[in-house]
């Protein structure tokens, strides 16, 4: 959004051509005062990037920022899902297990709860199927309001069979998918910051990143010894808020709402450090 032109294009192609934006002030009587020149915006048409209806509601820097946010979106190649909107709004209301307290005396410290948290994390990064996986025998996992372990098959489908299987599947359990090894892609999960903890209903909410190389780690050995090959086949990154649900040391219940993001973003509130590390971050004690 500038003088010389909107959007990528035009505003390059001014850059490139010396195009000069600065003129005589048109939004408003600017002869009362000394300087009556200015670089402004020409040609905006709100009704291009905004519903009328919230036009009135918002002020020009306002609608400048959401045109410009579009076009960094288009930029980058990320288009909004409304089907993801859609699946989530039909959920309606917050899974009953995460609005059901913890009894007192079951209930974990705040630093046990974001560390059963992070051994999720931990344990699908660069996943081997030899580690230590706190589920639940129950523990289910929803994504983007999509049931993405546990998912009743479809008439005519076969279970796969997570020794023989070469992509990990939807309709096995928790701790199946972690077991089976097939989630090695998954090659770093980074900027893990924990923001809130509920000691009282067993709750860790999370913020992280999930980076898949492509390349040479989407070859890999499964804990029976089997050479596969499975993952993206281009560099990308998830960006993922999480919440988990734990009890008795086990998680429960973890639903996530995630969206691709260009490989290795982070997320501007971390350190570049922080961004890059696969440290737990529990901003919730300051650490």
């Amino acid at each position: 959004m500038t003088s010389v032109g909107i959007g990528t294009e035009p505003v390059w192609t001014a850059i490139k051509n010396g195009q000069n934006g600065i003129g005589p002030i048109t939004a408003f009587d600017a002869s009362q005062f000394k300087c009556r020149i200015a670089g402004e915006v020409k040609g905006f048409e709100p009704a291009d990037y905004i519903e009328k209806k919230e036009i009135k509601k918002m002020g020009r820097f306002i609608q400048f920022a959401i045109a410009a946010s579009e076009f960094a979106l288009d930029g980058a190649g990320l288009k909004p899902n409304p089907e993801t909107a859609e699946r989530l709004e039909k959920i309606g209301v917050p899974n009953h297990l995460f609005l059901e307290a913890v009894p007192e005396a079951q209930r974990m410290s705040r630093a046990d709860l974001v560390k059963t948290a992070n051994m999720y994390f931990s344990g699908m990064q660069q996943n081997d199927g030899k580690g230590v996986y706190p589920f639940a025998d129950d523990c289910n996992r929803i994504e983007n309001g999509m049931q993405t372990t546990n998912a009743p098959l479809k008439e005519g489908q076969t279970r796969p069979d997570p020794a023989t299987a070469s992509n990990y599947s939807a309709a096995w359990s928790c701790k199946e998918q972690f077991q089976s090894g097939l989630l090695h892609f998954v090659t770093r999960i980074r900027d893990r910051r924990y923001v809130a903890v509920d000691q009282e209903r067993g709750l860790v909410f999370s913020f992280a990143f999930f980076d898949h190389a492509a390349g040479k780690t989407r070859h890999f050995e499964t804990p029976n010894g089997r050479a596969v090959v499975a993952g993206p086949t281009q560099p990308w990154t998830w960006e993922i808020a999480e919440m988990f649900k734990v009890e008795n040391g086990k998680l429960r219940q973890i639903e996530a709402v995630l969206d691709r993001a260009p490989y290795g973003m982070t997320s501007g509130w971390s350190s570049w450090e922080d961004g890059m590390t696969d440290r737990a971050q529990d901003l919730t004690t300051g650490r």
